[in-house]
Parts: C-alpha cells; sequence; structure tokens
C-alpha cells in the first residue's frame, strides 16, 4: 500500500470515491489522506493524478486551480467558490 497526499477535506465524496490513473486502486479515504495500492512502484515526490466523484464541491474546497497538458502546467486559474 502507499499513501497521497488528498483525502476527504481536499475532495468531493458526496458521488463515490476518488479514483486514480495508471491503474491505482483507491482502498480508503481518510480525511487528510488516500491509501491506495500502486500498480507500478511510487516513491516520494511522484505526481499522481487523483480523480474526484464530483468535480463541484472539489473545486469549492481550493483557491485555485491548474490547468495541465499532460505533465505540463499550461495555466492557473483563481477560484471564486471558496466557502460555497
Amino acid at each position: 500500500y502507499a499513501v497521497a497526499n488528498c483525502g476527504l477535506k481536499a475532495l468531493g465524496m458526496d458521488h463515490g470515491n476518488p479514483t486514480m490513473e495508471d491503474g491505482h486502486q483507491v482502498w480508503f479515504v481518510s480525511d487528510e489522506h488516500i491509501t491506495f495500492s500502486p500498480a507500478t512502484p511510487v516513491k516520494v515526490g511522484d505526481r499522481l493524478r487523483v480523480l474526484p466523484g464530483h468535480v463541484d464541491p472539489t473545486v469549492a474546497y481550493h483557491e485555485r486551480m491548474f490547468v495541465v497538458d499532460g505533465e505540463t502546467v499550461v495555466d492557473e486559474w483563481p477560484v471564486d467558490l471558496r466557502g460555497w
């Protein structure tokens, strides 16, 4: 098992658990962390793509969004839903 630094307080969970790309399987979501079984080896500092079950409340938890193209951040958007 491995642990990622995002959990209930960072993800909207009202429409189910988050999923992960690259074949990683989510086993448990706590307030601050996701416990998952990695499909391939991961190490501290690796970037993992976590897909929330419901994006609207997930966005409302954060002050900004990053627009990515593959591994490259191409833009940053402010979120005006903070505290929604």
